[in-house]
């Protein structure tokens, strides 16, 4: 890792709050905004003076599959984090479904030792939940994002999970029941009857009903009827790029595994409902899903595994909904960027641009360009190829570092874990 320099960073800048406009983000040797003054406070200046680009926070992604360790063929932390780099991400959250899983202290720790070295963007773990209480307090120690509730861990875990409910920790729920797991080897139209919204949601309801835990947030939630549940409970939902930009009509695609993902694409018109949640600010982030599988796993029939590999380019298509006026840039980086601090508890030092937060940021471009597959993922199976999209990453800054820029990674970062007690 190299040594960071103090930096003034100048130009159109924009967060959360809107278009701030010309400005300097001065940059301390920490890797912290120290000002966002009208002129530099160092000698070393990066100016971006091209009306067409702008500097905002860097993306956060809270729900993200690394793989790596015995599952590196499909992905690794080193390949998913240059890709997610290359999209203006800056923070991304592991999930722990991982070969071995990240639900024991010491996988933990071994996993964290590995982003520590690998990782380009800053990062942390959802740990998963332990067979045991004793597990669970060890995994307290370890700086985590929160644990991860998957559908079998209902049935399985759940004096574990009944003690997690009382403590302070996010809980991060896929909410369906353990029914849904099921395998079913069909189309994806049968897959969604048989994973269909009354799974969703009888398991959010069961979860409240016996848990009622004291910090919930739903993730990749594909039904209109799960977020009106979660939202009268002032629990936190985010949505993916799939579930909001997909439906079932939407077929011409060389081979439907390619669409296969946990909980599955929905009709047409569960769609246009949870669009309609996210103009009334009823979903609180957009993540990725990100779940990178081998070219095989997605083009043999009998395996078919699910998930869509985006992290890549999925802030690029999103803001398509900024330039067709379906969201605000304000709305469009509250989903992106200030949403995901807030659920994750650290707003305080990400999600916008002020004096005291990581100088975490990307410079974007407003130009258009086409996707031709995939660059720095292993997973080359998308959906999306041929697609446009409505923005371009310039370049991307982690902690002052100026990582990536027009194609070419340069200065090697130093990440952190924001959840570790000195960034706490």
């Amino acid at each position: 890792m190299g040594k960071l320099t103090m930096l003034s960073i100048c130009g159109r800048l924009a967060d959360y709050r809107g278009i701030i406009g010309y400005r300097c983000v001065n940059i301390d040797k920490h890797g912290f905004i120290e000002s966002v003054k009208s002129t530099p406070r160092y000698s070393n200046v990066m100016k971006i003076d091209n009306p067409q680009f702008l500097i905002i926070p860097g993306f956060i992604d809270i729900h993200v599959h690394l793989r790596d360790f015995e599952l590196s063929y499909k992905e690794d932390i080193r390949s998913a984090t240059r890709s997610a780099v290359s999209s203006g991400i800056t923070l991304v959250i592991d999930m722990p479904n991982t070969r071995p899983p990240l639900n024991t202290y010491d996988n933990l720790l071994k996993r964290f030792s590995e982003l520590n070295k690998k990782s380009l963007t800053d990062y942390s773990i959802y740990a998963g939940v332990p067979h045991n209480i004793e597990e669970l307090n060890k995994i307290f120690r370890l700086p985590i994002a929160g644990i991860k509730v998957y559908p079998n861990d209902l049935e399985e875990k759940y004096r574990v999970i009944g003690y997690l409910a009382k403590r302070k920790a996010l809980i991060v729920l896929h909410s369906e029941l353990p029914e849904a797991e099921k395998p079913i080897l069909e189309s994806i139209s049968s897959i969604e009857a048989h994973r269909g919204c009354h799974w969703e949601y009888a398991s959010l309801s069961y979860f409240l009903e016996t848990y009622l835990p004291k910090k919930l947030h739903i993730t990749h939630v594909s039904c209109a009827s799960t977020i009106a549940l979660a939202k009268k409970y002032s629990y936190t939902v985010d949505i993916t790029p799939h579930h909001l930009l997909f439906d079932l009509c939407q077929r011409n695609v060389l081979n439907e595994c390619f669409m296969r993902v946990n909980p599955p694409i929905r009709r047409y018109t569960e769609r246009t409902t949870i669009i309609k949640h996210l103009l009334e600010n009823n979903i609180d982030a957009i993540a990725s899903d990100h779940a990178p599988h081998h070219y095989k796993e997605k083009t043999d029939s009998l395996l078919c595994a699910p998930g869509i590999p985006w992290i890549e380019y999925w802030p690029s298509i999103v803001f398509c909904l900024v330039k067709t006026h379906i969201l605000d840039l304000s709305q469009f980086l509250t989903l992106t960027v200030r949403g995901p601090a807030r659920i994750l508890g650290i707003e305080n030092i990400y999600g916008r641009i002020d004096k005291g937060f990581r100088a975490n940021l990307s410079i974007i471009s407003l130009n258009e360009y086409r996707i031709h597959g995939i660059k720095f993922s292993k997973a080359k199976n998308i959906p999306y190829d041929g697609w446009t999209t409505c923005m371009e990453i310039h370049k991307t800054i982690i902690g002052g570092a100026i990582v990536y820029d027009e194609g070419i990674f340069l200065e090697e970062p130093e990440p952190i874990n924001p959840f570790h007690n000195d960034h706490v």
